[in-house]
């Protein structure tokens, strides 16, 4: 559809839905205690010269992934040109950074306060896996979740990253087209 789709894309769809079933992290946290947040704004930390920017898709459960890919264009184009809006500052709920195109392979991301989830993102690359009798290249990738434990615990975030694994290698044109399926 004249659209290019990134991998942050789908993975930005694939946490969109993933909130929906995680809804704590999906909230605020402030002095008043937690807040939980019923539209899923996901921001995209973007670099700009030597500032880091974090413009937000908004309500990214119901839009699909095409319209995800465009609104995600969009800001980024907007953030390195310097004309985003407050609106496309506001409102995020979760945040995702990706360095892999650095060629970073993991790192720890710092928690966009007062979201309570961060995802970082490294470069996907063919690495040795072992199958059955075999030792073969697969594109893979490193995910990290910083979570705030006031929120969340740890076992929680372990069952967000294994339910977002379960999603990427499922990789469901159903799921990111906004199509019913059962989860």
């Amino acid at each position: 559809q004249g659209i290019n789709v990134s991998y942050n894309d789908i993975l930005t769809k694939f946490v969109g839905v993933l909130l929906k079933q995680f809804p704590k992290f999906n909230s605020t946290y402030g002095d008043d205690g937690i807040h939980l947040i019923e539209g899923i704004n996901i921001g995209i930390a973007t670099a700009v010269g030597e500032d880091l920017v974090v413009p937000v898709v908004k309500n990214v459960d119901k839009k699909n992934l095409i319209e995800v890919a465009s609104e995600s264009a969009r800001l980024i184009t907007a953030a390195r040109d310097r004309k985003l809006s407050l609106e496309d500052l506001s409102g995020g709920t979760f945040t995702i950074t990706n360095l892999g195109m650095f060629g970073v392979r993991s790192f720890k991301a710092i928690i966009n306060p007062p979201q309570v989830a961060i995802l970082a993102v490294g470069v996907i690359e063919p690495r040795a896996v072992v199958l059955p009798g075999q030792i073969v290249a697969q594109q893979m990738m490193s995910l990290n979740l910083s979570i705030d434990h006031r929120v969340v615990n740890g076992a929680q975030g372990g069952e967000f990253l294994a339910r977002l694994k379960d999603l990427l290698e499922l990789s469901s044109l159903d799921i990111l087209m906004n199509r019913p399926v059962s989860l």
